[in-house]
C-alpha cells in the first residue's frame, strides 16, 4: 500500500513538473503579458507625470498643450482614479478633468461648472481623455492571443514580439477592440492599434524614449498616427514622473473647485 501510493506520488509530481516546463516553454499567457505592460505604463504607488502634447498636420505642428496627471490605484476596484490639470495654453490653465470610475467631468475654473465627459473624447489632436489617464488594461480587456511576430518599432528597428488581441471586458473600457505589441525580450510595449465599437481603425500609436522612473522603464513618449486622415500626428511626451500621495477626497467632483493645477 505504502509502496503504491509512493508510486502515484512519484507520477504525479512527474506529471506536474511536465506541466510546468510546458507552459514555460510556451511563454507567458495573453493576460499576464497585459498585465505586464500595465506596470510599465503605470508606476505603483500614487504618481504625477507632466504631458507635453502637440499636434502635427503635414508635418508641421498646429497646436500644444501641456498638462499634470495625477493618478492614483483605487485598492477596492483594481482602476486608477486620476485628475489631468491644464497648464497651457494659458486660455487653458486651470481646467481640469477627473475621472473616477465609470465616471469621468470636465471642470472649467471661469464658470465653476462640472459637466460629464467620455473617455472618448478628443483631447487635442488624435489623442483622446483615455490616452493620458493611468488605466488598467489587464481590468478592462482580455487579452485573447498572444501570437509571436516581428514588428518595426517607433524608429523602424524590426523587434521580436507578442502580439495581444485584445477585447473588452469591462463597461469602462474606452475602445472596442485593441492590438498590441509587446517585445518578447523585454515586455515592453512598441505600438498599439485601437478600434471603435464599430470595428473601425481609429488610430496606431507607438511608444517610445523609454526611460527609468520611479522604480521601472517608462515610455516617455508616444506617437498618435490618426488612421482616419495618416496626415494628422500627435506626440506625448511624458517628463518629470513622481510621486503624488494625495487624499482620497482630491478625486471627488465636489472638490474640483479647491485644485490648484501646478
Amino acid at each position: 500500500m505504502f509502496e503504491r501510493t509512493a508510486r502515484c506520488a512519484a507520477v504525479l509530481a512527474v506529471a506536474c513538473t511536465a506541466s510546468f516546463l510546458i507552459a514555460a516553454a510556451a511563454g507567458p499567457s495573453p493576460q499576464q503579458i497585459l498585465s505586464q505592460v500595465d506596470k510599465v505604463r503605470n508606476p505603483a504607488a500614487a504618481f504625477a507625470v507632466n504631458n507635453l502634447a502637440t499636434e502635427y498636420k503635414s508635418g508641421k505642428a498646429t497646436g500644444q498643450a501641456a498638462f499634470v496627471v495625477q493618478s492614483k490605484l483605487d485598492g477596492r476596484t483594481a482602476q486608477y482614479r486620476n485628475v489631468i490639470g491644464y497648464i497651457a495654453p494659458a486660455r487653458d490653465a486651470g481646467k481640469l478633468i477627473l475621472m473616477n470610475g465609470a465616471a469621468m467631468w470636465f471642470y472649467d475654473p471661469n464658470s465653476r461648472q462640472s459637466i460629464r465627459i467620455s473617455p472618448q473624447q478628443r483631447l487635442i489632436g488624435g489623442a483622446s481623455n483615455a490616452d493620458v489617464l493611468a488605466i488598467n488594461l489587464a481590468r478592462d480587456y482580455k487579452a485573447n492571443v498572444a501570437a509571436p511576430e516581428t514588428v518595426k518599432n517607433a524608429d523602424q528597428a524590426v523587434r521580436q514580439s507578442w502580439r495581444l488581441d485584445m477585447t473588452p471586458s469591462s463597461p469602462q473600457a474606452a475602445y472596442g477592440r485593441i492590438e498590441y505589441w509587446v517585445d518578447r525580450q523585454t515586455l515592453l510595449p512598441i505600438k498599439g492599434r485601437f478600434y471603435a465599437d464599430s470595428r473601425r481603425l481609429l488610430k496606431t500609436v507607438f511608444y517610445s524614449a523609454f526611460k527609468p522612473a520611479l522604480g521601472g522603464q517608462r515610455p516617455t513618449k508616444v506617437t498618435i498616427i490618426d488612421q482616419l486622415n495618416s496626415a494628422h500626428v500627435t506626440t506625448m511626451q511624458f517628463q518629470n514622473y513622481r510621486k503624488s500621495d494625495v487624499p482620497d477626497s482630491y478625486f471627488e467632483r465636489e472638490y474640483l473647485s479647491r485644485i490648484k493645477v501646478k
